[in-house]
């Protein structure tokens, strides 16, 4: 398979995960706002946004990094052990640190659904390490069917929780959480990543390696939040979270454009990663710059 189709496979595979969740969170939109409130949404829409701002900088993006370093060690299994139990040691110690400074401060923190934002964070780290472990593995099957899965799996949570028992905020909250839970453990199992992870495969030079590679990562990540979701932090501070939750519906019809563009950037940074030594890679990287 030649680099154009490989790509355009990887493509297909991803869109087919992503749009199928896309569809359905349009087509369940008149169902959330009919039970929640714009200000019960925003209360959600928030616990979401701030989750997003948050883990890059508790993880230091060394999820993008377990991604980028497994590509160039696909075939050798001993070079996997090192970095996946590098990575996800470090990864559980900033959860520890996470929880330990959280349980400091959260006497400051006014609002009663502050500990969904931690559970909520927790969760999202488990998800993401999980997902890039496939995509590093080359299993873009697992990673759109795991990308498929949690968000199908919070859309069924939020028809039981909200509509059957009635849960409002909470139902949604305990349905994100459970959702990328349920995808972490899935995938654990799925790619049998525990078979990797061993204490005495942890190594300090490699982690040194993958720290300078990730930190750089944290400011174009703040950005990207920024440019994205850091309007619903003005919204509130002015107008509250019932007009916050007014913008996140708003945003939904906004963020379809942005879905299609991630898809093929999921694609083409692989691409790009597993051929960046080939002999022709200046030909296969003009060919595309126009679209990245």
């Amino acid at each position: 398979m030649n680099k154009n189709e490989e790509l355009a496979k990887n493509t297909a595979i991803i869109t087919v995960g992503k749009i199928c969740t896309q569809f359905m969170s349009f087509f369940l939109m008149p169902l959330y706002t009919s039970v929640l409130t714009p200000e019960e949404y925003g209360i959600v829409d928030l616990i979401i946004t701030y989750s997003s701002l948050l883990m890059p900088v508790i993880l230091f993006q060394v999820d993008q990094a377990l991604f980028r370093f497994l590509i160039d060690v696909r075939n050798n299994n001993q070079e996997k052990e090192k970095i996946i139990s590098t990575i996800f040691v470090f990864a559980l110690m900033q959860a520890v640190i996470t929880i330990i400074i959280f349980a400091f401060i959260q006497s400051l923190i006014t609002t009663e659904y502050k500990w969904f934002l931690l559970f909520n964070i927790l969760a999202s780290i488990c998800a993401n390490m999980m997902l890039q472990t496939a995509r590093g593995f080359g299993d873009n099957v697992s990673y759109a069917f795991g990308s498929f899965l949690s968000a199908f799996m919070q859309i069924l949570g939020n028809v039981f929780l909200l509509i059957i028992i009635n849960m409002g905020v909470y139902g949604m909250l305990y349905a994100s959480i459970f959702s990328q839970l349920f995808t972490a453990i899935l995938l654990f199992f799925r790619e049998r990543i525990y078979a990797f992870i061993s204490i005495k495969k942890v190594n300090k030079g490699i982690l040194r390696k993958i720290l300078q590679y990730s930190m750089p990562l944290i400011p174009n990540a703040l950005c990207w939040w920024v440019l994205g979701a850091s309007d619903r932090t003005i919204v509130l501070a002015f107008l509250g979270t019932s007009f916050n939750g007014l913008l996140s519906i708003g945003h939904k019809f906004s963020s379809a454009y942005i879905t299609f563009y991630n898809i093929f950037n999921i694609s083409w940074t692989e691409s790009a990663a597993l051929h960046i030594n080939d002999s022709d890679q200046e030909i296969f990287f003009r060919s595309y710059h126009k679209y990245v």
